[in-house]
Order: structure tokens, then sequence, then C-alpha cells
């Protein structure tokens, strides 16, 4: 009984362990650049704000 309880816990540490190794806050920031890179870099001498405003 002790054994199959090791090993399921044996089991489950590895698996957290290959999960976090594939998943590594790296490869997470990777993913999510997409969606940042949507988004155009703020430019301090763009003013079509104010020529939106003005109209």
């Amino acid at each position: 009984m002790f054994a199959i309880v090791l090993r399921v816990v044996i089991l489950l540490i590895t698996v957290k362990i290959v999960d976090y190794f594939a998943n590594t806050p790296e490869v997470q920031i990777q993913r999510k650049l997409p969606e940042f890179e949507k988004v155009p870099p703020y430019d301090p001498r763009d003013n079509s704000f104010l020529i939106q405003i003005i109209l």
C-alpha cells in the first residue's frame, strides 16, 4: 500500500516539474508578446489625438 502511495506522489511531483519547465515564465511572456505588439508604441510627437479633439 505504501509503495502505491509513494509512486503516485513521485508521479505527481514529476508531472509538476515537467509542467513548470514546459511553461516557464519566459515562455509565458513570449506567448503574451504578440498581444502587446498589436498596440502601437506611444509617440510623443503624435498629435493626432489633438486633431480629433479639435474636429
